[in-house]
């Protein structure tokens, strides 16, 4: 009978590293997808600085919408570091048993 609780307990601590593997490796995953959508971000807004306002910060202070616009492109970063930091601390949720336990065993 003992066994057959220590392998049910085996195969919890096995599920429960597997969805904390999964939910890490989805937080790289968007925590890069953030980084290289905010380097794009950055382009687009030099870009749109120089076709829309010339480079002139004057234009910027004539037109306030245009803080806006700039600053648009930045909002999926935003989002997918959001994502990252959430998963990261759902996965660390997940594994916190398994530490107590660990540490409780010595």
């Amino acid at each position: 009978m003992k066994t057959s609780d220590n392998k049910k307990q085996t195969d919890q601590e096995k599920d429960l590293r597997r969805k904390a593997r999964e939910k890490l490796l989805k937080c790289k995953m968007y925590k890069w997808a953030a980084i290289i959508l905010a380097f794009g971000a950055f382009v687009v807004t030099v870009n749109l600085n120089i076709t829309l306002a010339d480079g002139n910060s004057m234009v910027i202070a004539r037109r306030p919408i245009l803080i806006v616009i700039f600053l648009l492109p930045f909002v999926p970063p935003l989002f997918m570091g959001i994502l990252s930091k959430r998963l990261y601390t759902q996965a660390m949720r997940d594994l916190e048993p398994l530490r107590n336990g660990k540490a409780q065993a010595r």
